[in-house]
């Protein structure tokens, strides 16, 4: 199950690297009781439900899905994982970084609903909280996949790299002062971009790693 959320109704992903596939819009405004990333979660879960996998992204992620797919099936759905960019702070504190979005596992999902089930109403819950839940209940299965965030070469060469699950496409700093129409016409240029790049110069690159 794919859960995106930002940047409006993510229409541009329906409409380049989500063609096909069944994607659950989540509007900002939409993100369920208290709009945190937790009650987000969740509503994917209702609105998909029985999954093995479940893929938490921003709308500005443009996302590889067969890739995805393929890393998914490295591991088991019935353990606790959460894979993706795992940023670690300098006090030690590790989790994920939502911009470059998260594969989670069924297992961990619904450990995550007793959460919110005990969870009072308007309590926030962001990444960090996320993060740190993780390290106190299930350290192991917080993976770090560099190729969640593709924008420079991996420390071991594009020769020994995994295959990209998700580029974040580079929403230049001024969008934010763009009127909406504006803001949109821009945006879907720049989906549009990276759809070509990935879809026809890639695609014909025998090194490519897509």
């Amino acid at each position: 199950a794919i859960g995106v959320f930002g940047q409006g109704t993510g229409e541009q992903a329906k409409n380049t690297w989500g063609k096909g596939e069944d994607i659950h819009v989540i509007a900002k405004h939409d993100k369920g009781v208290g709009g945190n990333l937790l009650s987000w979660m969740m509503t994917l879960r209702s609105a998909r439900p029985n999954k093995d996998w479940y893929f938490f992204g921003d709308g500005a992620a443009y996302v590889v899905t067969g890739n995805l797919r393929a890393l998914a099936a490295q591991f088991n759905p019935k353990k606790p994982w959460l894979l993706g960019q795992i940023i670690e702070q300098r006090d030690g504190l590790k989790y994920p970084n939502l911009q470059s979005g998260m594969l989670v596992s069924s297992s961990l999902v619904e450990a995550l609903a007793q959460v919110a089930a005990k969870m009072s109403r308007g309590t926030g819950f962001d990444e960090k909280k996320l993060g740190s839940l993780m390290m106190s209940t299930a350290a192991s299965g917080m993976v770090h996949k560099p190729f969640f965030l593709p924008t420079t070469a991996p420390h071991t060469g594009w020769g020994n790299a995994e295959p990209m699950c998700v580029v974040t496409i580079p929403t230049t700093l001024h969008l934010t002062e763009l009127k909406d129409k504006n803001r949109k016409v821009e945006s879907d240029s720049q989906f549009k971009v990276v759809d070509y790049f990935v879809k026809k110069v890639l695609a014909n690159d025998p090194s490519r790693h897509i």
